[in-house]
């Protein structure tokens, strides 16, 4: 955290986006990134045509204990400086966090063209669906098997894969479905030539929250690149 601080000191000086040439590193789940990172990339292109960007995966573990406690060891590499902005389904942050909700999102089923499956399906129909799960780590039991064992009910997962966009494209001559994000899906489905449909298990929306440290945002380049984050979701009606 120290040598953290030491950077944010040495980078608190005149920012200026239109010559800076610097590297920011954001993180986020790809349902995110794949949807955000266009329009974010055309407002630098017009505002900071130098800067550059890493953009890292991030997912959390399949078998974590709800939301908050899966995304939390993030906020941990937010502290460490491995990421300067971190776009994550969190529900709150502790003190020494700046967040802002960016929108919300909910997930939806996804399959291909002409699968046959309801738009509107019962939870029988649902749990008789070959699924696949998105895992970094191969773990099949995925965030909507802990609402199915809740009713007693169980599904088959017949593929992981590690993200969201390699789900849909497997999607493609096979009778498999997944869930994903709902921006996601309606982004890329006419693309992909896939079928949304809804979830019948009343999950709630996730909140999509900008997060950084307190510390980071004493860096002038990291609260522009910050604020630029949260005019571009929300200007894009994300």
């Amino acid at each position: 955290m120290l040598s953290r601080i030491g950077d944010i000191v040495s980078t608190a000086e005149a920012f200026d986006p239109s010559t800076s040439r610097r590297r920011f590193t954001i993180g986020a789940p790809d349902g995110v990134s794949a949807v955000l990172l266009p329009p974010l990339l055309d407002a630098l292109r017009s505002l900071a045509p130098r800067i550059d960007l890493g953009v890292r995966q991030l997912l959390p573990p399949n078998r974590a204990r709800g939301l908050q406690t899966a995304w939390e060891p993030v906020l941990d590499e937010l502290e460490a400086g491995s990421l300067d902005i971190a776009i994550v389904p969190l529900q709150s942050v502790p003190a020494r966090f700046v967040m802002s909700t960016l929108y919300e999102e909910s997930f939806v089923i996804v399959t291909r063209a002409g699968h046959g499956y309801p738009k509107d399906p019962s939870l029988d129909q649902y749990c008789d669906m070959q699924h696949i799960v998105v895992s970094l780590t191969g773990d099949s039991h995925g965030m909507f098997d802990d609402y199915l064992a809740a009713l007693g009910r169980s599904r088959r997962v017949a593929l992981t894969v590690p993200n969201f966009m390699q789900a849909m494209l497997m999607l493609s001559g096979t009778n498999f479905a997944t869930a994903v994000p709902r921006r996601l899906a309606e982004a890329y489905a006419g693309r992909l030539d896939l079928e949304i449909a809804e979830i019948p298990l009343g999950r709630p929306p996730d909140q999509i929250l900008a997060v950084a440290t307190k510390a980071a945002m004493m860096d002038r380049g990291v609260a522009w690149l910050f604020g630029v984050v949260e005019k571009t979701a929300r200007c894009r009606q994300m």
